[in-house]
């Protein structure tokens, strides 16, 4: 299972879809890539910036992402130039909508044969649509 960033932040950063990401997850170690990881990173600043997490909160929930990632309790998939071109057709195909990022990431799971991990309702159903496999978790 290919996590992407909205299921990601929620197993770090309390909000209402904490429990189902951690549900979702289960047992065996998921993916992520680098995609991830920077947006994970945004995600955290973001929440800084808006005041909605204290800076002790923001570098411990960093902290111990690195030491998951680094005990690797989490699998990294590839980002290769391939990935950048799938993602690219994805767009091309006007068969669902998709920012840039989410392209990205359906490709990357796509490309490994893993199931899509989100929270983001539109992404799960252009996912369907591309005949991707997905897994949409809701609070």
């Amino acid at each position: 299972m290919y996590l992407d960033t909205s299921v990601l932040g929620a197993l770090y950063i309390p909000e209402a879809l904490s429990a189902a990401a951690t549900s979702a997850v289960g047992a065996a170690p998921p993916a992520i890539s680098a995609l991830t990881e920077v947006e994970f990173a945004s995600v955290v600043a973001r929440r800084l910036r808006e005041r909605t997490i204290s800076v002790a909160d923001g570098a411990l929930v960093l902290r111990t992402f690195d030491a998951h990632v680094a005990d690797r309790r989490y699998r990294r998939l590839p980002v290769i130039a391939e990935t950048f071109i799938e993602a690219g057709r994805l767009l091309r195909s006007g068969a669902a909508p998709l920012s840039t990022l989410d392209a990205l990431h359906l490709a990357i799971a796509a490309s490994n044969r893993e199931t899509l991990c989100t929270a983001d309702r539109q992404l799960a159903r252009a996912a369907v649509r591309l005949g991707a496999k997905v897994h949409l978790i809701r609070s």
